[in-house]
């Protein structure tokens, strides 16, 4: 089974934009943007066509790649000081990564929790929209995650981390690697692995030989190769899938639908 993540997003669409127009108030996102990236335009537009397509305000607040932390983390507070009314609803995202002389868990911290559906900031009580992708993409597939051997590849806060705390609060057994694993090791893990999930952003880091037949892999991966957005997985492994969340066209619309299904309230999805 291949997942269409278009379908998924546009079903969750549905819902929201029933939500949105039973609203007396329209929702708002605010965007913070820091520097010029390829990638992260994609991204930016995607939320900012979803927004307007189910009736969200899309604030985008833009900085150069030199601006200072302070500064950044006082527009964010300026931003935080309007309180959604009963109503209305108002989240606050930061756009990843950002340049390495910012601390980013600062200035994720300066999004008030209530406001965080990204999931980002220290006690949010928001599941990533990443996290919370891969367990739509697993009832897709009807796969009970339970008592499993579970590979997640990479550790970074926006894939990594909350896939790998979900998956364990879900009963599955999991292992976690860096992205600069030994090639032989990382094979050694994910032929044992019933489901591999990668966020490591290294073009075809998963090849077939590495995929155990009716394995269920999910694609979380980005990176550009030849002026093409690619993932982590190879697309070959498709013959070994029982199951696979491809990059692109997988898992990364329900990552935007799960962004605004946070933001909008409709089922709050704790950690």
């Amino acid at each position: 089974m291949i997942v269409n993540g278009k379908q998924i997003a546009d079903s969750i669409k549905s819902e929201l934009i029933t939500k949105v127009n039973n609203m007396q108030e329209a929702p708002a996102l605010h965007i913070f943007v820091v520097g010029e990236n390829p990638v992260i335009e994609g991204f930016v537009k995607y939320k900012k066509s979803f927004a307007q397509e189910i009736g969200v305000e899309f604030i985008e607040h833009r900085f150069t790649d030199d601006v200072n932390e302070l500064d950044l983390v006082a527009q964010i507070k300026q931003v935080r000081q309007g309180t959604p009314s009963a109503q209305g609803r108002v989240g606050i995202v930061v756009q990843l990564p950002l340049p390495s002389h910012l601390d980013t868990q600062v200035v994720l911290d300066a999004v008030p929790v209530e406001l965080d559906v990204d999931g980002l900031s220290t006690g949010s009580p928001y599941l990533t929209p990443v996290a919370g992708a891969v367990q739509e993409i697993l009832n897709s597939c009807d796969v009970a995650v339970n008592s499993k051997k579970v590979l997640v590849i990479g550790k970074g806060r926006l894939v990594g981390r909350p896939v790998a705390e979900l998956l364990e609060s879900l009963g599955a057994e999991v292992t976690t690697v860096d992205k600069t694993v030994d090639s032989a090791k990382l094979t050694e893990l994910a032929l044992k692995s019933g489901i591999i999930v990668s966020g490591a952003g290294v073009p075809n880091l998963v090849t077939p030989e590495m995929v155990s037949e009716g394995a269920v892999l999910i694609d979380a991966g980005t990176s550009t190769q030849g002026g093409h957005l690619v993932g982590d997985i190879a697309l070959e492994c498709e013959t070994k899938a029982s199951c696979f969340a491809k990059t692109p066209g997988g898992i990364g619309p329900i990552t935007i639908a799960m962004l605004f299904k946070n933001l909008i309230g409709g089922v709050v999805m704790t950690k």
